[in-house]
């Protein structure tokens, strides 16, 4: 057995125990698969859809906490495997919902199944696979997601998405398999959450085997390459009551950029300019604008 066949044979193992995973059976990456998907990714973040290219190994989402990813393969690309993935927040239901009000021929997350359904053009829906990924199962419900002749829950919507695509082989085990609990009014309420296991610390799609690799374990957050989260940080923070955008979508979303100048205007109110300049200069170097941020892991390789 060469090593390619080692490393596949740890991956499909890792998938195995990501199909059972549970706060109290938590997945880890192994460290020949850390060092593989932390080199060869692409990195997709909340908010966010991508399509796999050929230069990637994995597609790769992080810190999936009440949000859902979907994850979809097929084996029938033009040019080999094809893979999409999508981290899924509940801002973009909400946005989606506004919309359906106004148009309701168009589904709540109209994007998913716009980019999904370009993403496997050509190819037959009866071969592309989806993993569902993440959810818990006490934010699951929520009134505020109802439509007319829906169910108020978040899930509901991703899957109604998907199959609005076409797609019916999906795969549900790894959706909402935590309890969860409540996001506040303490940031330690999240906090505890990752540190009983409930998160999905990193989520990927293996584009060679379509197996999903995770890693639930808390003990991530010392593993996963600092820059990653730099990345997702700077991307999670553009994110407002919008719809999901690709990844290389230069759009910037400036409400809390105004924000930002109303907490400097703040700022000069009780000190001087000189603070109040500062901190905003601090604020634009420091939490970058995603267009200006390089999303494929290919930057931080060393």
């Amino acid at each position: 057995m060469d090593s390619e066949e080692v490393f596949e044979r740890d991956v499909q193992s890792n998938y195995a125990a990501s199909l059972k995973v549970s706060s109290t059976a938590p997945t880890r990456l192994s460290r020949p698969i850390q060092e593989r998907l932390y080199r060869t990714s692409k990195l997709f973040c909340m908010g966010q859809f991508v399509e796999s290219d050929e230069s990637v190994e994995f597609l790769t989402t992080l810190s999936v906490l009440c949000c859902i990813s979907v994850f979809a393969w097929s084996s029938k690309g033009p040019k080999g495997p094809t893979g999409f993935g999508a981290h899924v927040n509940v801002q973009a239901i909400h946005h989606g919902i506004r919309r359906h009000m106004t148009n309701p021929k168009t589904c709540v997350l109209q994007e998913l199944t716009d980019a999904m359904a370009h993403t496997f053009t050509g190819i037959g829906p009866q071969h592309v696979h989806v993993h569902i990924v993440g959810g818990h199962q006490y934010t699951e419900k929520d009134e505020n997601l109802r439509i007319q002749g829906g169910q108020p829950s978040m899930s509901w919507h991703v899957l109604g998405a998907v199959r609005a695509a076409g797609f019916t082989k999906i795969n549900q085990k790894m959706l909402n398999v935590f309890p969860g609990g409540p996001l506040g009014p303490s940031p330690m309420c999240e906090r505890r959450l990752v540190q009983d296991n409930q998160r999905f610390d990193v989520a990927a799609l293996h584009l060679k085997t379509g197996c999903i690799v995770t890693h639930t374990d808390h003990s991530a957050e010392s593993a996963v390459p600092t820059e990653m989260y730099q990345v997702n940080d700077k991307i999670t923070w553009t994110v407002g009551n919008c719809p999901l955008r690709h990844v290389d979508d230069p759009t910037v979303y400036p409400v809390k950029w105004l924000l930002s100048l109303v907490a400097c205007l703040c700022l000069w109110a009780v000190t001087d300019f000189i603070y109040s300049a500062g901190f905003f200069v601090l604020l634009v170097w420091k939490l970058e604008p995603s267009s200006f941020t390089n999303l494929s892991m290919r930057h931080w390789q060393t």
